[in-house]
């Protein structure tokens, strides 16, 4: 009986172990440097359809959390043409570039194996979010409403056309999230030219700035300057 006892009481431990490692963040390393080793810095990284964005520090390295198996790494970099980076599964990445151009891009156990002592800011993926113009004209959207659905997690065209985040619709189809441009609410950003957006600031949890008007979410567009 109590050898039994031991049994079912192993079991159950390594049933509470293995759901508390579900629950635990996982890390993603990365090094980018080019065929001598010098590495690059202050490439900006970003995943399509995803908030979470990093750049590399003076050493080359970056880091992500619970980086999807199937995510690219878009690279961004005075010297770097727009690189884009398949994961492919891999839990971290050693890249490398020369010449503005990727020469290869393979797993690193030694990344792996630093976890989050490897980089202390791994990434800013809150609620909040910055978006440049240049960003959104990259993604090839002629429209700043679709480059924003393709762009923002969570964000949804609802079937009367309104943009919204999920999680804040009711009956009446209240409260609404608040769409600005150039500090104007506007119902839609139909009439806006993505060709003279400056950046888009995503605030889904919205912000004391606009009171209660910006309870569900708050969506900021800001054009450029004449």
């Amino acid at each position: 009986m109590k050898k039994f006892l031991m049994f079912v009481l192993a079991v159950a431990a390594s049933a509470v172990t293995a759901f508390a490692q579900q629950l635990e963040d996982v890390p993603f390393n990365g090094l980018i440097v080019d065929s001598n080793g010098n590495p690059y810095t202050k490439v900006k990284i970003t995943i399509p359809g995803n908030e979470k964005r990093t750049t590399t520090d003076k050493h080359g390295r970056f880091g992500l959390t619970n980086v999807p198996k199937d995510a690219v790494l878009n690279l961004s970099h005075r010297s770097i043409d727009d690189l884009r980076v398949p994961i492919s599964g891999r839990k971290s990445l050693k890249i490398v570039v020369d010449n503005g151009q990727l020469t290869d891009a393979q797993r690193s156990q030694e990344l792996e194996d630093w976890g989050f002592n490897y980089v202390r800011k791994r990434e800013q993926s809150t609620s909040s979010g910055y978006i440049s113009g240049e960003e959104l004209r990259r993604s090839n959207h002629t429209d700043l409403e679709t480059a924003l659905l393709s762009r923002v997690s969570s964000l949804v065209r609802n079937a009367d056309g309104t943009l919204q985040f999920r999680g804040f619709y009711s009956a009446n189809a209240e409260p609404k999230t608040l769409l600005m441009v150039d500090g104007m609410q506007v119902p839609d950003f139909s009439g806006v030219n993505i060709k003279e957006v400056e950046c888009v600031i995503v605030n889904k949890d919205g912000t004391s700035a606009y009171g209660l008007r910006g309870f569900a979410g708050v969506i900021e567009v800001k054009l450029r300057s004449l």
